[in-house]
This record gives C-alpha cells, sequence and structure tokens, in this order.
C-alpha cells in the first residue's frame, strides 16, 4: 500500500518528537542525582527510541529519508 503525503509527513513528525523524548529522558537521566529515577529515565528513553525505529522503518519503506534531528528549542531549555 502507498502512503499518502499526509501520511509520510506524519510519520516525518512522528519521528522527530520521538527523538526528542529521546534527547529529554537522556539528559534527564543524567541530571538526576538518584540512581534509581535516572535509570526510570533511561529506560523511557529506550522506549521512545524504539518508537523512533518505528517511525524510521516505515519512512524507508515508502522510499523515503529518515529526517536529520536536531533537538527542539523546549528540549534545549528543558534540558538545561
Amino acid at each position: 500500500m502507498k502512503q499518502s503525503s499526509e501520511d509520510l509527513q506524519r510519520y516525518r513528525e512522528n519521528y522527530l518528537r520521538e527523538k526528542d523524548g529521546v534527547a529529554l529522558y537522556i539528559a534527564l537521566a543524567e541530571a538526576e542525582p538518584e540512581p534509581e529515577r535516572a535509570e526510570i529515565f533511561q529506560k523511557l528513553a529506550h522506549a521512545e527510541e524504539r518508537h523512533c525505529n518505528r517511525w524510521a522503518k516505515l519512512l524507508e519503506l515508502a522510499g523515503e529519508k529518515v529526517p536529520a534531528f536536531k533537538p527542539s528549542w523546549r528540549v534545549v531549555v528543558l534540558a538545561m
């Protein structure tokens, strides 16, 4: 089944949102002094990474390039 341009745009947007989640959870894990909480953030980052991989695979199967990732300003500010 051929994806519509709207589908492909949604895949790209979802991929980038998930990558933002990964970046945020990694920053939270690195900043968290309590090891148990840091581990939770790392597990969340891994879950988000699996979601990213799913969107990337859908894009690749459709012959599309996976977009380059740059953290959003929101994630950059929150990570500080």
